[in-house]
């Protein structure tokens, strides 16, 4: 009856700590896609305002050239 209440004990305890380890790989992993789609979300950011950019550059640069023949 001993060797049975030990070895639940001791079956317990792994399944415990399995447990515990595969949460924390269960954390790392969220945390890597927060951070990947974080990136994305800043690369976005990034390309809509060079675009802007480019666009704003490209009409003042329609209106110098308008100027221009203008006189």
């Amino acid at each position: 009856m001993r060797k049975l209440q030990g070895l639940i004990v001791m079956l317990l305890i792994f399944i415990s700590t399995v447990h515990a380890q595969t949460t924390v790989v269960t954390d790392e992993l969220r945390k890597q896609q927060r951070m990947q789609q974080s990136i994305y979300i800043v690369l976005g950011v990034v390309i809509t305002i060079m675009i802007g950019l480019f666009i704003y550059l490209f009409t003042i640069d329609r209106k110098i050239s308008k100027l221009e023949k203008g006189e």
